[in-house]
């Protein structure tokens, strides 16, 4: 468990760097989605491999990699992202901030790293726990599209997305 932390705040700190040395926000998200990549491969590689977490693997990575594409996509198009225009160029608040982002990946993927450290079968109710994985995945893909695609239309400016699935 404190392997899979140390991957997280590595990742983060090396991005970090980068990051406020070039006063840039397009490696902030994307670095989120590599922690989670990066905590599964580890737990994969821990574990006895089985098909039970080849297939976790799977579906952390494609989840990842959709969260990531998706958020490297937006920062790329928008140029920025306001939420750091106060504390970019403060290395301790920009600093906070990926830490809480190190820490905040690797107590989402606790449940991913113990289900690594455990003996794995595909049984069931895990068929059916992929099954609603890959439909939050597509769910998630699409409201992030629309939201996105509402926010870039000039005339909803201040307005609250009320359509579609967010």
């Amino acid at each position: 468990m404190l392997n899979a932390l140390l991957v997280s705040l590595a990742i983060n700190a090396v991005m970090f760097v980068i990051a406020y040395k070039r006063s840039s926000d397009k490696l902030t998200d994307i670095s989120y989605a590599v922690s989670f990549a990066a905590i599964a491969v580890y737990g994969f590689s821990q574990s006895n491999k089985s098909s039970f977490h080849a297939v976790l693997l799977g579906l952390v990575l494609v989840w990842a990699a959709r969260l990531g594409g998706f958020l490297l996509y937006r920062v790329i198009k928008v140029g920025k992202d306001q939420r750091f225009d106060q504390i970019r160029n403060s290395f301790l608040k920009f600093g906070r901030f990926w830490l809480f982002q190190a820490l905040t990946a690797w107590a989402l993927m606790i449940p991913a790293i113990l289900a690594f450290t455990r003996e794995g079968a595909i049984t069931s109710l895990s068929i059916v726990g992929a099954i609603i994985c890959v439909l939050g995945i597509a769910i998630e893909g699409t409201a992030d599209i629309q939201k996105f695609r509402f926010n870039s239309d000039p005339k909803n400016k201040g307005t609250w997305i009320e359509s579609g699935i967010w």
